[in-house]
């Protein structure tokens, strides 16, 4: 993962999950969901909402495809929606 990419509006991303069945269910293609930035201090996690993606598509049996659509976003954040959690692993360059 490269150290300090971030991802602005309109880069697309992918995002890890653990390929769970229901993930399809959770994170439907059309899907705003938040990303957040979780910073471990003193053994409490603090977490930022940093910006939001937009799901554009399954790519692979762990992986989705989205788009940064307000916010920046780096590898190593989390999209989450309904206690179903994704990492952001990989900006996708052309």
């Amino acid at each position: 993962m490269p150290a300090g990419v971030t991802s602005t509006i309109g880069d697309q991303v992918r995002l890890f999950h653990s390929g769970v069945e229901n993930i399809q269910k959770v994170f439907c293609v059309g899907d705003v969901i938040p990303v957040y930035r979780e910073v471990d201090a003193y053994g409490v996690t603090k977490r930022t909402e940093v910006g939001k993606i937009k799901v554009l598509s399954y790519d692979g049996k762990q992986s989705i495809l989205a788009q940064v659509v307000e916010g920046t976003v780096t590898p190593g954040n989390i999209a989450e929606k309904e206690a179903t959690a994704c990492m952001v692993y990989v900006p996708v360059k052309e």
